[in-house]
């Protein structure tokens, strides 16, 4: 995590950089995260739990 704490501190401070962050997966990569869930009211076994795309980002990062 410092590695990426440290490189947006210094891509932020390039001159016309005004906002820099970390984003997992990638945009338009081709490669997508999904996390399973379960809801307390609707209990159903782990191998039919839902699962939602996610996608994480840091502080300062925008996803369109």
């Amino acid at each position: 995590m410092d590695f990426y704490t440290q490189f947006s501190s210094k891509v932020r401070n390039l001159p016309g950089v005004t906002s820099a962050g970390a984003v997992t997966p990638l945009p338009l990569s081709g490669n997508n995260a999904m996390i399973g869930f379960s809801i307390d009211e609707h209990p159903v076994p782990k191998s039919e739990r839902p699962s939602a795309d996610i996608e994480i980002a840091s502080p300062g990062s925008s996803i369109l």
